[in-house]
């Protein structure tokens, strides 16, 4: 009796320490740990004919090309590495067909700093393009009214001019559609104390049912004599 109990015991420190440990360790770990800011603003594609700076899968993935972070590096004398401006990085496409982009930093003025430089060197590749294509409808528009008398099929011309004016009327420029917001994303040490002591708890008392079922398969297999 006295062996059975003292076995008892063992496993029920077993039981009740081990996991209170494993609590403690992982909230001191946890409360050494750094915030971490999350940056984020989102941007409205531009509306005009174009199969980039208009395409939600173009401009998601331009934005998290090392190319086009290294640009971003460049142009503002960064002092950071591609991957690891690229690693804090991230997009996700709106509901509303909209771009989000999230920048992960421990420092909240870091993400804030890059968040806004990744914003203007989109924005600013997209109106290059909106520019570029506004300027070509005008002046094709300018150069169409200027023949119109001279053309053959004058009511296609006028049909041609409509549609130009119409297209450059309804084009608009990419813009920032929420403005930014910086968050802290950090676990609670003392919610990741007790998960982790739950987690530790019920990996031991599985572990403890297995042997006992073992240890009852054991007994019943082994023939007597």
């Amino acid at each position: 009796m006295g062996k059975t109990l003292k076995k008892f015991i063992i496993i029920a420190l077993i039981v009740v320490l081990l996991p209170l440990i494993v609590s403690l360790v992982s909230y001191k770990l946890e409360s050494n740990k750094n915030n971490v800011f999350v940056s984020s603003n989102t941007i409205e594609l531009a509306k005009m004919e174009s199969k980039t700076y208009a395409d939600l899968a173009y401009v998601s993935n331009r934005i998290l090309s090392s190319n086009f972070l290294n640009e971003v590096i460049e142009n503002n004398n960064m002092n950071i590495e591609v991957n690891d401006l690229k690693s804090s990085t991230s997009v996700e496409i709106e509901p509303a067909g909209q771009i989000k982009i999230n920048v992960t930093r421990t420092v909240k003025n870091e993400s804030e700093d890059i968040l806004n430089k990744i914003t203007n060197q989109i924005l600013e590749e997209s109106k290059t393009q909106y520019d570029a294509l506004y300027d070509l409808n005008k002046g094709t528009i300018t150069r169409l009214s200027a023949k119109k008398s001279e053309a053959q099929d004058f009511y296609e011309v006028e049909r041609l001019l409509y549609d130009l004016e119409f297209k450059n009327l309804n084009m608009q420029e990419a813009r920032i559609s929420e403005f930014p917001k910086t968050e802290i994303k950090s676990f609670s040490p003392i919610s990741k104390a007790i998960t982790s002591g739950l987690l530790a708890f019920s990996i031991l008392l599985l572990l403890l049912i297995g042997y006992g079922i073992f240890k009852v398969n054991k007994k019943q297999i082994i023939p007597k004599k």
